[in-house]
């Protein structure tokens, strides 16, 4: 049966958290902003943002409200949404970590959480859509990680099974427990997120870049 590895999408593909600066610095402009220098609102916004788990509805009136904007938050929501797919970008290592393991007959996959709206755009401004084999999205799921239906679903549509998936996220409870306890081999990305105490699951393995993937036996 075949071999598959599957990623999360944001901050662990795609440097999510890159692309804060450049957004925040873009709507700072766009807006007029001028009760606080751009420093002071690019921090806000990364603070506000929560490494991407924030209420993004809540984020932009809370915006609206302390740096007094005069635009509606919903129009500068869609204007994030816009802009967030114009400068998406994979980190440097990605698209060659994709590649060896494609040489090396893995099929490919990912699985993230969010809208299709948001996520797809993401998929094709990368390209990421055209590399991959399967790329689900919760929304048009159904379901969300960590929830063992939506690895299963991947696995399914990439004709294999659980126990010869490798999953690598950044997530620990999403990504690292959810494929787990799916029954795929976990695989924590770190990023920006601490590992809870509180969880006793632990991944199989752990790296610091997709590129640590190469070296390690799988």
């Amino acid at each position: 049966m075949s071999k598959a590895i599957l990623f999360d999408l944001d901050d662990t593909l795609l440097d999510r958290e890159g692309s804060i600066e450049p957004i925040a610095t873009h709507q700072y402009k766009k807006y007029g902003i001028q009760c606080a220098p751009l420093v002071a609102y690019v921090e806000r916004f990364k603070t506000l943002d929560e490494h991407g788990y924030a209420d993004r509805h809540q984020l932009f009136r809370t915006l609206v409200a302390e740096f007094k904007i005069e635009a509606d938050s919903e129009d500068m929501l869609w204007d994030y949404r816009r802009q967030t797919w114009q400068v998406a970008q994979l980190f440097e290592d990605a698209r060659h970590v994709l590649s060896v393991f494609r040489d090396r007959g893995y099929k490919l996959g990912i699985i993230t959480n969010g809208s299709m709206a948001m996520q797809s755009g993401k998929l094709q401004a990368t390209g990421l859509q055209e590399i991959v084999d399967v790329a689900l999205i919760s929304e048009q799921v159904g379901v969300s990680k960590p929830d063992p239906l939506i690895f299963q679903q991947a696995a399914e549509q990439l004709s294999t099974s659980l126990p010869n998936c490798i999953f690598v996220g950044d997530h620990p409870v999403r990504d690292v427990m959810g494929a787990a306890q799916a029954g795929m081999t976990a695989i924590w990305r770190v990023a920006h997120l601490a590992w809870p105490n509180e969880l006793t699951i632990r991944p199989h393995h752990t790296i610091q870049r997709l590129s640590d993937l190469l070296t390690l036996p799988l």
